[in-house]
């Protein structure tokens, strides 16, 4: 007499599980996905860090830090560091254009002759890399926890 009823699907018990359950995962996977995107910029910033020492690095051990003028050169600029880079610094990995004050400074000791560098490489985002004016920067010393994020850096 009686038909029985083929439920078939879930219950509203199944699906909250099955929200909770992926809403756990979701919270956990965010902020680990964030940290390791992160991380990739920083090292990028710093690969473009080092390529722009090395490219300045390279013009003074081969055209020594003489200008056309004569005059004594100690301060490359980010657009004349583009024209020594093969890949331009254009756009930096936070997604901010780099700043026209980024800079190489290079200076000689006047007892051994030995060229140091000093950087300050920022993006219009102030995210970036900067030794203390003069100071010098061993290149290995270029690593992504001295990259600043967040309106940390500011080249004068």
């Amino acid at each position: 007499m009686f038909k029985k009823l083929n439920k078939k699907g879930f219950t509203l018990i199944e699906l909250l599980a099955v929200i909770i359950i992926l809403a756990i995962l979701i919270a956990v996977a965010v902020p680990a996905v964030t940290r390791y995107l992160n991380g990739a910029r920083k090292d990028t910033f710093v690969s473009n860090a080092k390529s722009a020492i090395q490219a300045v690095a390279d013009e003074v051990t081969i055209n020594g830090m003489q200008s056309t003028g004569g005059t004594l050169k100690t301060k490359w600029t980010k657009a004349e560091i583009n024209a020594l880079l093969d890949t331009q610094l254009k756009q930096s990995p936070f997604g901010q254009d780099y700043d026209d004050t980024s800079y190489v400074a290079v200076a000689e000791d006047a007892t051994t002759g030995k060229y140091t560098y000093s950087i300050c490489l920022t993006d219009k985002g102030h995210n970036g890399f900067s030794s203390d004016a003069g100071e010098a920067i061993d290149y290995d010393s270029i690593t992504s926890e001295n990259i600043k994020v967040g309106n940390a850096v500011a080249c004068q």
